[in-house]
């Protein structure tokens, strides 16, 4: 066992450039890198990202890397880390058509080295008090053939009040499948959406007010921040999924204590 350090990415100016807890999932292949998903990391040794991301991979697992830093492009000469993923937990309710609890932990075999323009996202009990939020994926410039060619691209977006967000779920192409209560949240782009934004798992990060930080508020679920016929992004809720991220953190570091400072009742 063994004490853990927590880091808090602060509020800042930077965010307008860089998110500097992005991360891109890919499949290391003879002919170069191919890109999967998009993915926060919350740990120097833990990415967050969607269920769909992975549970299709199968035996390819084996071959998933995840690229940190400035330069997490499949195919930049910037500086970046490249660390390999060890371990992936996938949420046990997690339904692909309903889009419920759409989350996976990947637990990487080594640390990633923090520095500027790399850091961790908070994770924190409760909700970030701000509605303008920003999500942080990469695009495709060119899919084919590899190694992909991607550009990490900032966008705003305004959290959709819930009621607003089901109404608009109610009437999408997606509703025989989507429940009330499946903990998805919505987001009003600021900008018109375009193929590519809000790639699955791309993280949701939201400027708390009062404490200061950037906190994660949500994982993107499809592949695009906009499905066709519906405005809105959609996105799972981290908060519910606060305490199930903590316990395999905490358990698999084996930490004495709650690594993200919940008190257990």
């Amino acid at each position: 066992m063994e004490f853990k350090r927590r880091e808090r990415r602060k509020a800042g100016s930077n965010l307008a450039g860089n998110a500097p807890w992005a991360a891109a999932l890919l499949l290391k292949q003879p002919t170069g890198h191919v890109f999967v998903c998009g993915g926060a990391l919350i740990h120097r040794q833990v990415v967050l990202t969607s269920a769909r991301c992975v549970v299709g991979l199968g035996g390819q697992r084996a071959l998933l890397v995840v690229r940190l830093g400035n330069g997490a492009l499949a195919n930049s000469s910037q500086s970046f880390q490249e660390l390999q993923v060890g371990k992936v937990v996938v949420h046990r309710k997690f339904r692909w058509k309903q889009g419920t609890h759409d989350v996976a932990l990947l637990f990487l075999n080594s640390s990633a080295t923090l520095r500027p323009g790399l850091d961790t996202i908070c994770v924190r009990p409760g909700e970030a008090a701000s509605t303008r939020c920003t999500i942080a994926t990469f695009n495709l410039l060119s899919a084919a053939p590899p190694p992909a060619q991607l550009r990490l691209t900032l966008a705003r977006q305004t959290w959709v009040p819930r009621p607003s967000c089901l109404r608009a779920l109610s009437s999408s192409t997606y509703s025989p499948f989507l429940a009330p209560a499946s903990g998805l949240i919505c987001t009003d782009p600021d900008l018109p959406c375009r193929g590519g934004r809000g790639r699955a798992g791309s993280p949701l990060t939201c400027a708390d007010l009062r404490s200061g930080e950037h906190r994660l508020v949500g994982v993107a679920v499809w592949g695009e921040a906009c499905p066709r016929r519906l405005r809105y992004g959609i996105y799972t809720r981290v908060q519910p999924l606060y305490r199930w991220i903590d316990f395999h953190v905490t358990d698999h570091f084996r930490y004495f204590e709650s690594y993200f400072g919940f008190v257990q009742a």
